[in-house]
């Protein structure tokens, strides 16, 4: 218990007063002076030996959310004690990227009483944030006499990196966009969801002719072995190409790997993940989320990496790859692991001042699928501008 602003207030004015007392020789003011002093003592004394229970709980709208959205926190106050308190004072503990500390008086608490109060967050940055504890302050019947306690009461909201719809409509064309227009990674997705290059020591009796001549180059028919397509999603998350958590490339980028995970799970695939550090495991929509929301930079080697891949590579698994700007060395092993693979997506964020060029036509020369989404650029833009290019190329 320490005194309130008042206690102290009004026992400084006592001094004061019995100073200015002895000065007048009045008895009188001195007996006033000496009562201010003690009510102060006496709260403090009354309010320790009745020490109020405080219990708190919290109310969450959402658990897990993406940035910019709204999250109702519901806190009630409950007093166990038969002591009326004039008010309650909360402090709940939140991080930066929660909005900070949010502060709320319970005002007019009886004894056996309790109320609920509310207040609004809004994430500004992906993560794993813990909010709570609750610091509680009360004060005795006259305020002058305070007590603070802390309620150990902790949640932890899942802020989820933000995800393009890339399954939507198109509403200028009243047709579907983005990359399922394409259709190729979706499972409905027609010749290339069911062809893929050839690749040196194939079955050439698998050779689909009539692709060959529409493509110019030599396509495999995938067996359909499966009723559900499978894709490996892997996210490059070395701190080396994709720079810092927080940085606008590496938010960008573990931007892309959610969009690209959830396009393919909302079609119907199987999705397994990886990182350099994550060693690939099938998921969910909510539990590739949930992984991205707390994933960081690392400083696994590329090559090794891959490696741990090749080993769940099939002609009818789809490899999906989110990652900066390779440089030759990794271009080269990324091929290499890729032609184990049936369709191939890279999705490649730059650095500012690295184009990443390179990497683009390495990866186009050996059958990837590739997009350079800067900062600032999405992918359903950067995919649309390349499907209206091939289709006023065909017109012509």
């Amino acid at each position: 218990m320490i005194p309130s602003r008042r206690g102290v207030a009004l026992a400084a004015t006592g001094v004061a007063l019995w100073a200015l007392g002895v000065l007048l020789g009045s008895r009188t003011a001195s007996v006033v002076a000496a009562a201010l002093v003690a009510l102060p003592i006496i709260g403090w004394l009354d309010a320790r030996r009745g020490a109020p229970r405080i219990t708190v709980t919290r109310r969450l709208s959402e658990v897990r959310i993406a940035p910019g959205r709204r999250i109702e926190v519901e806190l009630e106050v409950e007093n166990r004690s038969a002591r009326a308190l004039p008010y309650v004072l909360l402090e709940e503990e939140a991080p930066a990227a929660l909005g900070g500390a949010a502060r709320l008086v319970v005002p007019g608490l009886d004894g056996g009483s309790r109320r609920r109060v509310t207040y609004a967050v809004t994430p500004t940055s992906r993560g794993r944030h813990l909010i709570g504890p609750v610091r509680v302050e009360v004060a005795d019947p006259f305020g002058l006499a305070q007590r603070r306690m802390t309620v150990d009461v902790r949640d932890e909201i899942v802020v989820t990196p933000p995800v393009e719809d890339l399954l939507g409509e198109d509403p200028a064309r009243g047709e579907r966009s983005g990359l399922a227009s394409f259709g190729r990674l979706s499972p409905s997705g027609g010749e290339f969801s069911l062809m893929r290059p050839y690749v040196e020591g194939d079955d050439l009796r698998r050779i689909h002719w009539p692709s060959v001549a529409r493509r110019g180059e030599l396509m495999i028919r995938q067996d359909e072995t499966s009723s559900r397509p499978r894709a490996l999603l892997l996210l490059d998350a070395r701190a080396q190409t994709a720079g810092t958590a927080g940085g606008e490339v590496f938010e960008h980028l573990v931007g892309a790997a959610a969009s690209l995970g959830v396009m393919l799970l909302r079609s119907g695939s199987s999705v397994r993940f990886a990182t350099g550090v994550l060693a690939p495991r099938g998921v969910t929509e909510d539990a590739l989320l949930d992984a991205l929301a707390g994933v960081g930079p690392d400083g696994a080697g590329f090559a090794t990496t891959l490696a741990r891949l090749r080993g769940l590579a099939t002609a009818d698994t789809s490899l999906v790859v989110a990652a900066g700007a390779p440089d030759a060395a990794d271009t080269t092993a990324l091929i290499r692991t890729g032609s184990m693979f049936g369709p191939k997506l890279a999705v490649l964020v730059p650095r500012p001042g690295v184009a990443g060029d390179g990497a683009l036509h390495a990866l186009a020369r050996a059958g990837w699928r590739v997009l350079v989404v800067p900062p600032g650029t999405t992918i359903r833009e950067r995919w649309n501008a390349i499907a209206e290019r091939r289709s006023s190329a065909s017109a012509r």
